[in-house]
């Protein structure tokens, strides 16, 4: 997972910032997870990866900002996916939810894939629109 979680997004990104430079703005939006700040049981490789994702972003903004270039990560919290145990995975796994509630908002509402997508497009599409 760490090809896919971690260095796709660095991949990505790196290909992206010269064509950005070249014309003075751009804006890079990585979806990470709540799981990268607050780790997961069972989920060190997921954690460490999503974990990567936002600091791999923090560098970023560090390094591309001064030629107009942003960078964001969105951490959506717990969604139920096939990994996560799927539909009602919430239920059954309520130590996982257990701790978000404890670094997060708890009436932050368990998604549903099609939630996440929904989540992640409108705060890209609100990100990728401010301008500095």
């Amino acid at each position: 997972t760490l090809d896919l979680n971690l260095l796709a997004p660095f991949r990505l990104s790196q290909a992206a910032y010269p064509h950005m430079a070249e014309i003075g703005r751009g804006s890079i939006v990585n979806v990470s997870s709540a799981a990268g700040i607050t780790g997961v049981k069972g989920g060190a490789h997921y954690s460490a990866a999503k974990a990567g994702v936002i600091s791999i972003t923090k560098a970023a903004a560090l390094e591309h900002g001064e030629q107009g270039i942003r960078a964001n990560a969105i951490c959506p919290g717990f969604v139920e996916t096939a990994m996560s145990g799927g539909k009602g995975a919430g239920e059954r796994f309520p130590q996982m939810i257990a701790a978000y509630d404890a670094k997060f908002d708890p009436r932050t509402p368990i998604l549903s894939p099609e939630e996440k997508k929904v989540f992640v497009d409108t705060f890209t599409v609100a990100l990728v629109q401010l301008r500095r």
